[in-house]
């Protein structure tokens, strides 16, 4: 009997959300949340209805129609957000790019094509090994494994290195230091003579050397 009660105190309804009242002054005092509202949106057209029933008449009128229209190319869509989407195809926005060699594409569909063609590809080379992988990342964690091996060693300085282009760089360097000295020791064989032919006496050097 409670319960019979209770129903017949929620006899106003929304007609907005359903929600249910007991009286006509409680209804109205709710309806006043939804006066800026809109609750339902068009799908198509994303205009907005405070009842659904509203927005079911307004679909209607929708039918096969395709409304939106991209003003670069022409082609016309039902939905206001495919036309969006496709709007990415006229800009150079790229966001959709490949993990495995950076190109980027516009949409996803075609970085999807493009992922096709790296399947076997392994482009990244490890120089150490010449051990090949799909993407950067791997080869990173390979070169890890290496620790601190040194596999290039210098014959001119005994000196090792874990890439070949520091071992190139030292040999030019040791080889700068070789001409250095072979010009230092030139000149001073050269000085040397020129004492010996001027006759100086050893005291002289001596003395001129600060010894």
């Amino acid at each position: 009997m409670a319960d019979d009660n209770k129903a017949n105190q929620k006899r106003y309804k929304c007609e907005v959300c359903g929600k249910e009242f007991g009286s006509s002054s409680n209804l109205k005092r709710h309806k006043m949340i939804h006066a800026n509202k809109r609750y339902y949106i068009c799908e198509v057209c994303n205009k907005a209805f405070k009842r659904s029933n509203k927005l079911m008449s307004h679909q209607m009128k929708h039918g096969n129609e395709r409304p939106f229209k991209c003003y670069v190319c022409n082609k016309t869509f039902k939905r206001l957000n495919d036309l969006k989407e496709h709007n990415l195809t006229h800009r150079n926005e790229r966001p959709f790019k490949c993990y495995v060699c950076n190109k980027a594409f516009k949409r996803s569909g075609d970085l999807k094509k493009h992922n096709l063609t790296h399947r076997n590809e392994r482009p990244i080379k490890c120089y150490m090994c010449n051990k090949t992988f799909k993407v950067s990342r791997n080869l990173r964690k390979h070169i890890l494994t290496y620790g601190n091996i040194r596999s290039f060693e210098c014959k001119e300085c005994g000196k090792n290195f874990t890439q070949k282009r520091n071992l190139n760089r030292q040999m030019e360097v040791d080889k700068s230091s070789d001409e250095k000295l072979y010009s230092t020791i030139s000149s001073s064989v050269i000085w040397i003579s020129d004492i010996i032919d001027t006759e100086i006496s050893i005291r002289d050097i001596i003395t001129f050397a600060g010894l």
